[in-house]
């Protein structure tokens, strides 16, 4: 269902039109106009939300900081870094697999391997002759 309203528009009244035709043809607990250009409503949105979200039991402790492995985070690091070194010199299909990470006093040792999408991209990432 479309509504379109030809000739010059006025947001606000068109907001309403809207509105008044989805609150004739569904049942809606609440409706709530919001524009997050300009920030209107969205805390009164958020109120509301809250009031329909069941509270529950937390999925982690309170000082976990993340559900994913040591591992991912550090091939995500090092593709962040591949990325912005070569800026736009290639698209972003670029992967990293961690081969191994071994832990020495306070030096962690990574062995990693950059996967890219294309052959033509392997010499942009190893640079000329390797460097």
């Amino acid at each position: 269902m479309r509504l379109f309203i030809p000739g010059p528009v006025n947001v606000e009244e068109d907001v309403l039109k809207v509105i008044d035709m989805y609150r004739k043809e569904y049942e809606f607990k609440e409706i709530i106009p919001v524009s997050a250009l300009k920030g209107d409503n969205v805390e009164v949105l958020l109120k509301c939300i809250m009031t329909y979200l069941p509270y529950g039991a937390p999925f982690y402790d309170e000082d976990t900081v993340t559900d994913q492995p040591e591992r991912q985070i550090v091939a995500e690091l090092i593709r962040e870094k591949v990325l912005k070194c070569l800026d736009d010199e290639i698209p972003h299909g670029v992967a990293v697999a961690i081969d191994s990470m071994k832990f020495e006093k306070k030096i962690c040792k990574i062995d990693a391997t950059i996967v890219c999408e294309k052959d033509s991209h392997k010499g942009i990432i190893i640079g000329k002759q390797g460097t």
